[in-house]
């Protein structure tokens, strides 16, 4: 079992759950595990915070000790590092620093294969054991330690690769934009003004301290009120590292499933809907699964995060998978969530479908969903812990056709509660609430 990596790397607040020190130890193990790999090259990028520095540098003196260059991209999405480490032979690895849509007192450091692909679970794990060993790996002769060397040509290629996949040309298009001061800022204004668009940006000046403050994917009715205030045909709001993405079209939010749903359409009028299915997680709400069954469009469900997206992706030879919060993998392009790309994307579609477009968001009705969570950072709970928590949420809910859904957070120590129903939203609050604090009462919190 992974005790560092989560469902996205390794995560927590900086200085207490991730050190420079662990960072460090982190870089020794890929040195050890990733042997014979003098001379090669990790690619590094990382989001806006101010921790960020110390982290690379950490990270840095690990891996140059062992004969690896550095290349450093400087802030870049997530998902740049993705299709970057395939542009050359000689990158073994590519690193992102960042913790995501997490508030700034969070940090984190994520992992990529040359492949494009997050490392395996198996493979993580491995690496903790490195980790957890003594450290006598691989250390260089004082001729042969590694350099580093700024790669300020990744932004160029990724943006240039985006702009090449979604091939249009955006001209009297108005885009809205908020880039959540973080890795979105310097990208994504940038792409959609090359493809001709009017772009109105907010939150793209980031200060180290700021990066997802009362603003992005996080705080989708922000965004609306931004939106809303530039009088855009269409918006989109990113969030720190942006790797999601959630959109706005009139006074509506267009959240991950609605997304899905959308593109799955436009994909399966293309003919490149493979098998026609698409992936979601226990989260998808229940609305877009009607609403993709009328479509002939099988959901296919899997647990929360983007790696058990894209592991159901690939066992089912799909290309389309996503999350409520607005990851959405365009396999054929990136293995991985990509906001930017998304939103390319939904703009593609928008301005060849505009019709069809409004209508899908008409039709798909979502359920009510209502959402709360619990600190348990202080508190080890056992599967039998689990199992009484699930009891006593039944034990408020009698009606069946309420969907329940409790789990541990992968990226935080919290325990998230979401209640669904085709019933007013007042009901399931009052529902929530009462499950909420039996739940306290239960952990003696």
């Amino acid at each position: 079992m992974r005790e560092l990596f989560g469902t996205d790397g390794i995560r927590g607040i900086v200085n207490k759950a991730l050190t420079p020190e662990l960072a460090y130890k982190l870089a020794r193990a890929l040195v050890g595990y990733f042997d014979n790999s003098q001379g090669k090259k990790v690619l590094i990028a990382q989001d806006t915070r101010r921790s960020c520095d110390m982290i690379k540098s950490a990270l840095s003196a690990g891996l140059t000790s062992g004969g690896i260059d550095v290349l450093d991209a400087g802030i870049l999405p997530t998902s740049s590092v993705s299709y970057l480490v395939k542009t050359n032979p000689d990158i073994l690895l590519g690193i992102v620093i960042s913790a995501s849509h997490n508030p700034v007192e969070y940090n984190g450091i994520k992992v990529f294969a040359n492949d494009g692909f997050k490392l395996p679970d198996e493979v993580e794990e491995k690496v903790e054991e490195y980790m957890k060993g003594n450290d006598n790996y691989y250390r260089a002769d004082p001729y042969e330690i590694g350099r580093i060397f700024q790669f300020n040509e990744g932004k160029e290629i990724y943006k240039n690769y985006l702009k090449q996949v979604v091939n249009e040309d955006f001209t009297g298009f108005k885009i809205m934009l908020d880039c959540a001061n973080g890795s979105a800022s310097n990208v994504a204004p940038e792409i959609y003004r090359e493809l001709g668009a009017e772009v109105y940006a907010y939150n793209t000046k980031y200060n180290g301290l700021n990066i997802n403050e009362n603003c992005g994917a996080v705080y989708p009715e922000i965004g609306k009120a931004l939106f809303i205030e530039s009088k855009s045909d269409i918006g989109f709001t990113y969030d720190g590292d942006a790797d999601r993405v959630i959109g706005f079209f009139k006074d509506q939010i267009i959240d991950g499933d609605k997304i899905l749903g959308i593109i799955a359409e436009y994909f399966k009028r293309q003919g490149i809907l493979r098998n026609n299915k698409v992936v979601g997680t226990i989260m998808t709400n229940y609305g877009l699964e009607m609403y993709l069954d009328k479509k002939g469009i099988k959901l296919i469900r899997t647990n929360v995060g983007d790696r058990y997206v894209l592991e159901t992706i690939l066992k089912h030879d799909l290309n389309l998978g996503g999350e409520t919060s607005g990851h959405i993998i365009l396999f054929d392009y990136l293995p991985t969530g990509d906001g930017i790309l998304t939103s390319l994307f939904l703009v593609k579609i928008f301005k060849h479908m505009k019709d069809d477009f409004v209508r899908i968001l008409e039709e798909i009705k979502l359920l009510s969903q209502v959402h709360d969570k619990i600190n348990i950072s202080e508190i080890k709970l056992t599967e039998d812990d689990e199992k009484k928590i699930i009891d006593i949420a039944k034990e408020v809910i009698k009606d069946n056709s309420i969907r329940i859904i409790i789990r541990r957070s992968g990226t935080e120590p919290v325990l998230r509660i979401t209640l669904e129903g085709d019933v007013p939203k007042k009901e399931l609050e009052c529902f929530l609430k009462d499950i909420k604090e039996k739940i306290l009462s239960y952990l003696s919190i």
